[in-house]
């Protein structure tokens, strides 16, 4: 069996790394007493992959995690088992059976929906809805939005508007509450991005605020000019470039460059994964990854408690045995036990 596993990721947690997510939800399931299938061989690992990675220092409500299950459990026993394991800055959302030919969340990502909020650290509101209205307007009158996009091995000029499939203004009045207290303490408005995702095309929201103000600072010029133009464009913003690359890498957080040598930084979250149903050479149809699970429904009571317990028991013993020979031997016979008597 296999099931879609949706969590938020907060707080302090938003400061640990990709891998060290995978090593945390290992040690969650085992705890939890979640049934994960585990591989064979040698040194047999949870079988288990997870969406597109979540850039260090960013907030996101929409994460996921596929794995494959040895016997079904009800979804919300599922979740109320992992979220009594986990730490503050991480919550179970969803825990969602797959089909059985569905594709994994990281094949299915093609799209990403995101808030870039400004923070008010001063109190006197660093967001100013008229400036970033002018701002929306000239990107919209833009025929083309030309970047420069570095990677290892050369560097090439991209046009991104294409990969921006929806752009507004968030109000301050528009932050539930809820919002402000988990994702934006200080949080005053700021924009709502739909973006391209995945392994064709992965445009960041640190990439489409220097856009803008490369678009808003030219004028409505660079609604008419061709390729050379927008070449000088995008050397212009090269520094700007650097400058939210070092903001990033001191704490997760992009920086807004506005052409006056003043930074605002930003709260950066990413509130959905997407996929796209649409057909070859029609428009995009996003989707959100949790609409291809379904619930898991309960489960008799003499089996729940029978198999949930017996699985927790030998899943916590494996794991405090002091000999890893033991360890190996004993999840192999864990795996023999299964109810329906298939090897694992």
């Amino acid at each position: 069996m296999k099931v879609r596993v949706r969590f938020a990721k907060y707080g302090i947690l938003r400061f640990i790394g990709h891998l060290d997510m995978m090593r945390y939800f290992q040690k969650a399931n085992r705890r939890a007493g979640i049934p994960v299938r585990y591989s064979e061989g040698f040194s047999p690992h949870q079988v288990m992959s997870f969406g597109s990675p979540l850039g260090l220092g960013l907030t996101s409500a929409g994460e996921y995690m596929d794995m494959e299950l040895t016997r079904p459990i009800p979804s919300a026993e599922a979740v109320e088992a992992l979220n009594h394991t986990m730490a503050e800055g991480v919550e179970v959302l969803s825990f969602l059976e797959l089909p059985e030919r569905c594709p994994g969340a990281m094949a299915s990502v093609a799209g990403a929906d995101y808030q870039v909020i400004f923070r008010d650290t001063a109190g006197e509101g660093s967001f100013d809805p008229a400036y970033w209205q002018e701002v929306l307007a000239a990107f919209q009158e833009a025929e083309a939005v030309p970047v420069r996009r570095k990677t290892k091995k050369s560097e090439r000029l991209v046009d991104i508007k294409p990969h921006i499939h929806r752009l507004e203004l968030i109000l301050p009045q528009e932050l539930s509450q809820e919002e402000r207290e988990r994702y934006f303490p200080e949080g005053s408005g700021g924009l709502r991005m739909r973006l391209s995702a995945g392994s064709a095309e992965n445009i960041k929201p640190e990439l489409v605020l220097q856009a803008l103000e490369q678009v808003y600072e030219g004028g409505h010029r660079s609604a008419q000019v061709g390729a050379k133009a927008g070449l000088a464009l995008a050397k212009a913003a090269d520094g700007l470039a650097e400058a939210a690359d070092a903001a990033d890498a001191a704490d997760g957080l992009a920086e807004a460059a506005d052409g006056r040598e003043a930074r605002a930084r930003l709260y950066i979250h990413r509130q959905d994964l997407l996929a796209n149903t649409a057909g070859e050479g029609e428009p995009p149809a996003f989707v959100s990854l949790e609409s291809f699970g379904s619930e898991i429904a309960g489960i008799s009571g003499r089996e729940a408690a029978g198999n949930f317990g017996r699985e927790a028991a030998g899943n916590f013993g494996r794991k405090t045995t002091d000999n890893f020979g033991s360890e190996i031997a004993g999840t192999g016979a864990c795996r023999e036990e299964r109810p329906d008597g298939e090897e694992a």
